[in-house]
């Protein structure tokens, strides 16, 4: 779901600035298409960004030794029932942004009270998209890590006589894990704190008299660590490549067949030419 949401994410938010490119604005020009837009892009960004929240909270739940709770939490009712919560709570959370946003004097889309561009400074940039995904992350990843470590050591002290081969699948199976969260904490902490410090400086700074060189300097920091946040919704991929032997192994087999397939039809034509 992650992933999908994350798709979704990128293609509408994308999108706007590959128009902007050709000198086509939808957002400044059409009310409706600018509550659309910051409606969905904050939806497909707070829920992809939830669904990895409890997919590190799953590995979390996965590595403790109360496994009744993990159990609990594996069943199928519980995943559809989390999932559809989230869902409906960010679809219900975001209504305000269709009533408060509209296309201003300049044709650009931005809030139109000052009360509600506070709550999305303060609460929705600042806390929900920038702030709790790296604490959230950290906190879980970083847990996992330490309960997987403790795992380790009180299976070989309580099980001496382990075959090897199991425990060497064991040990290369927690060393991925612990390469993909220590990975994925890298790369929110890389993606998501610029933008961090980008939002509290915008709340800091949103009293301020600026002349127009700070203005374009601020908007010129705000899309880059807006660019630079993208990488946390596509970053999935890359770290699952890195961190697993056996992923590797498969792409490299599919890659290969692909290849020769294509080798083989291409053999064939000429043959037959």
């Amino acid at each position: 779901m992650a992933s999908i949401y994350s798709i979704l994410h990128l293609f509408n938010s994308l999108l706007p600035r590959i128009l902007i490119g050709f000198q086509i604005d939808p957002t400044g020009t059409s009310k409706v298409y600018c509550k659309l837009n910051i409606y969905l892009s904050n939806q497909f960004s707070l829920t992809a960004q939830t669904f990895l929240i409890l997919a590190t909270v799953d590995r979390y739940l996965c590595s403790c030794r109360q496994l009744r709770y993990y159990r609990e939490w594996k069943k199928v009712k519980s995943i559809r029932i989390v999932i559809g919560i989230t869902i409906i709570f960010y679809i219900l959370l975001l209504i305000p942004h269709l009533i408060f946003y509209d296309t201003n004097s300049d044709n650009a889309c931005s809030p139109t009270s000052n009360s509600f561009n506070y709550y999305v400074i303060y609460f929705m940039d600042l806390i929900l998209i920038t702030l709790t995904p790296i604490v959230a992350t950290m906190y879980f990843g970083l847990n996992t890590c330490i309960n997987i470590r403790q795992q380790r050591k009180t299976v070989h002290a309580a099980a001496p006589h382990t075959t090897i081969v199991k425990s060497a699948i064991r040990n290369r199976m927690e060393k991925q894990t612990m390469r993909m969260l220590l990975l994925q904490i890298f790369v929110n902490c890389i993606s998501s704190t610029p933008l961090l410090v980008q939002s509290i400086y915008a709340s800091a700074t949103l009293q301020n008299d600026k002349d127009l060189l700070l203005v374009a300097q601020e908007n010129l920091f705000k899309t880059i660590v807006r660019l630079l946040s993208y990488v946390t919704y596509t970053a999935g991929f890359y770290i699952n490549f890195i961190s697993s032997s056996e992923i590797r192994r498969i792409l490299k087999e599919k890659v290969h067949r692909r290849h020769y397939s294509t080798t083989q039809v291409t053999t064939d034509n000429h043959t037959a030419n």
